[in-house]
């Protein structure tokens, strides 16, 4: 992998918890070593070992030689996720070897405040025998109930409102919604799911 680092190694650290960072940096270790020969506390004037030495190795060697070292030692890898972290580190930097999976997630409906959450549910749940609810209603029922309210809150744009609801309204639709034929009909008229 080319190119030049797009962030400085401890750059968004704190975005990761902890044990995340403290694998990096566990992994750090392991891929100078791949690099230089040497993990970066080895003593000055220490030789590398046979294997990581990067005169008598290739790259793929070493990337392949530490593989077998850490499996050896309890921590089964193989030798391309050596290479692919060794690459995301080059890149990257230290943050490269971070587990991106363990970031700070965004909370499920965005920068929404809880209260909204919980009145657009009411609106739902008021609106479980109508059979021509839709997305509108519900929004506008949010609206409704949020302007009444004691407590002030925030109300979010009314894209945000159909955006973070939408799934919920289409799915209790489905299971709740009465038909609208005619009473002597067998067609049942409640949305397809």
């Amino acid at each position: 992998m080319s190119g030049t680092r797009r962030v400085p190694p401890t750059a968004r650290l704190e975005e990761f918890p902890p044990e995340a960072v403290a694998r990096a940096q566990w992994w750090e270790k392991h891929i100078l070593e791949v690099l230089n020969g040497l993990p970066p506390d080895a003593p000055k004037n220490s030789a590398p070992r046979p294997e990581s030495d990067p005169r008598q190795h290739s790259l793929t060697q070493r990337e392949t030689a530490k593989a077998a070292q850490l499996s050896a030692a309890g921590h089964p890898v193989a030798a391309s996720t050596v290479k692919h972290l060794r690459q995301r580190y080059q890149y990257d930097g230290l943050v490269g070897l971070v587990d991106g999976r363990s970031a700070k997630q965004m909370p499920q409906f965005g920068r929404v405040e809880p209260a909204v959450v919980d009145v657009m549910r009411q609106a739902i749940a008021e609106a479980v025998d109508a059979s021509s609810r839709t997305i509108g209603s519900i929004v506008w029922r949010t609206e409704q109930i949020l302007t009444t309210g004691d407590t002030p809150v925030e109300l979010p744009s009314r894209r945000t409102l159909r955006a973070h609801r939408a799934p919920d309204i289409r799915s209790s639709r489905c299971d709740e919604a009465p038909a609208r034929a005619s009473p002597g009909s067998t067609t049942d008229l409640r949305p397809a799911c």
